[in-house]
């Protein structure tokens, strides 16, 4: 990590990326910065990786309600070269990352999906399309803010799914 900062600060951009997104009540300006990294100054084990370029996203935010003002530093490596793609494609591959996180966010930490204990050895795997069918219902009605409504009433009634899917 301190490698990434260190050639962030320091270093200068073989690339460059930007975009200013509205959505969800907030402002987001995204700087995207893409470096050739060199492997050889970090530890061993990351030697033969094929690490080649370090994307450096500085975020940005408003919250146009209450002007509240954020800012933060995201460090991603890829292997690819920038010669064998355009820093625009990792940029915006960097937001495709955030989205998956933030739907991991949901699945974890909000709908407890991490939680689910069972004996039976592919029920997780059940439960977890059964999360991800609901989610996308949930997205196709465009239903807002709803998953920590829809989780309370799983935790009410968790014991009857486990009765149904894990007995």
């Amino acid at each position: 990590m301190e490698e990434c900062k260190h050639t962030h600060q320091n270093l200068v951009a073989k690339q460059k990326s930007s975009s200013l997104d509205k959505k969800h009540g907030r402002l987001e300006n995204r700087k995207g910065y893409l470096y050739n990294f060199n492997v050889d100054c970090l530890d061993d084990r990351w030697k033969k990786t094929g690490i080649q370029t370090l994307i450096a996203v500085e975020r940005d935010r408003i919250v146009l309600k209450t002007d509240k003002k954020s800012n933060e530093t995201a460090y991603f490596i890829a292997n690819l070269n920038l010669n064998q793609t355009t820093g625009k494609e990792l940029f915006n591959a960097t937001r495709y990352h955030q989205k998956i996180e933030a739907d991991n966010y949901v699945r974890d930490v909000t709908l407890g999906e991490d939680k689910i204990q069972c004996l039976k050895e592919n029920i997780p795997r059940v439960m977890a399309v059964a999360i991800g069918t609901i989610l996308n219902l949930f997205r196709r009605k465009n239903k807002k803010n709803n998953f920590t409504e829809l989780r309370e009433n799983l935790v009410r009634k968790r014991h009857m799914a486990n009765q149904c899917f894990c007995e």
